[in-house]
């Protein structure tokens, strides 16, 4: 039994968590972090289902792993290679974007659950909105990067400032977004309301 205070073996939280997920096809996953701030903070957990790599779109939250740990982020833009499907991620705090393959697919985040709210991320309206909101930081993050890599000092600096307006305008973005997600979970609070 785990005591208070004791450290958790994540490998093998992660290890039991994906026997139990495997065997259902879907289940609820606590987050341990807040690269997806504002929408999903740490101490929330998030409803994750099986989703083929194919069906993946851009916007998803995806859960994916990368040596070993379980990923939560958004992707940004998916790109078909010769070795398979990859998929541009971020998460939506973060300014850096990140690769992984279709291999590493774990599930799509259907829904959020955590301190008062519920966002059911699955409505037609919720993936419209996630889907648009995908766009801006992919583009703005690709053209913030090629600013800082340049050999001139104003471009370079452009470039950090970008990307800070890009973090900024991401988080109210999706804080307008969470409106969206809320009323959308509102179904499913009143279905676990009367349960």
């Amino acid at each position: 039994m785990i005591q208070t205070g004791e450290p958790i073996n994540r490998a093998l939280s992660n290890e039991l968590w994906m026997e139990l997920y495997n065997k259902k096809g879907q289940g609820w996953l606590p987050v341990l972090t807040d690269s997806m701030a504002p929408l999903i903070h740490p101490g929330d957990q998030i409803m994750v289902s099986k989703v083929p790599a194919e069906q993946v779109r851009s916007g998803d939250i995806i859960v994916f792993s990368r040596n070993g740990e379980l990923i939560v982020h958004r992707v940004l833009k998916i790109r078909l290679t010769n070795s398979g499907i990859r998929f541009v991620e971020k998460g939506d705090s973060s300014g850096v974007c990140g690769l992984f393959s279709s291999d590493d697919v774990i599930g799509r985040v259907t829904m959020v659950k955590g301190k008062g709210k519920i966002f059911n991320l699955n409505s037609p309206l919720s993936r419209l909105t996630s889907r648009a909101l995908s766009v801006w930081p992919y583009w703005t993050s690709a053209i913030a990067t090629r600013l800082r890599a340049s050999s001139n000092k104003n471009l370079r600096r452009a470039g950090r400032v970008l990307l800070r307006l890009l973090l900024l305008s991401s988080n109210v973005l999706i804080r307008i977004c969470c409106v969206v997600w809320y009323v959308s979970g509102m179904k499913y609070r009143k279905n676990a309301e009367s349960n």
